[in-house]
């Protein structure tokens, strides 16, 4: 295998970072706990066009997710480093993907994306 064949296998290879911030309120033992969450992190997806505007792919990666409890005495900062393990469809520029996360930080998103400069 030659160097350009090894680069035109990655062809569909792409990687991005992200970052996502959320907050949200926890109703326990009558108390209301709010809480900030931040995530961010790398993923990899490999893209296979399933027309000549639609692409699918699947994707993975590490992340480090954060959440903070304000107005709460007994609660600590939860963190931890985990993998995001999911796919995702795109339709021209507007795409929507899933992953979950595995590890230290367990959670599942969906995300709807619009991605500037594709047509």
């Amino acid at each position: 295998m030659t160097f350009q064949d090894l680069i035109s296998s990655l062809e569909g290879l792409v990687f991005e970072a992200f970052g996502e911030v959320g907050f949200g309120s926890l109703d326990v033992f009558g108390d209301s706990i709010n809480y900030t969450t931040a995530q961010f992190g790398f993923i990899a997806r490999y893209e296979f066009p399933l027309s000549d505007s639609v692409v699918a792919y699947p994707l993975a990666g590490p992340s480090y997710m954060a959440i903070s409890f304000n107005d709460c005495d007994l609660c600590e900062v939860a963190d931890g480093i985990g993998l995001q393990l999911g796919g995702g469809v795109r339709f021209g520029a507007i795409g929507v993907e899933a992953a979950v996360g595995i590890g230290d930080n367990q959670d599942f998103r969906v995300v709807a994306k619009y991605t500037f400069g594709l047509d």
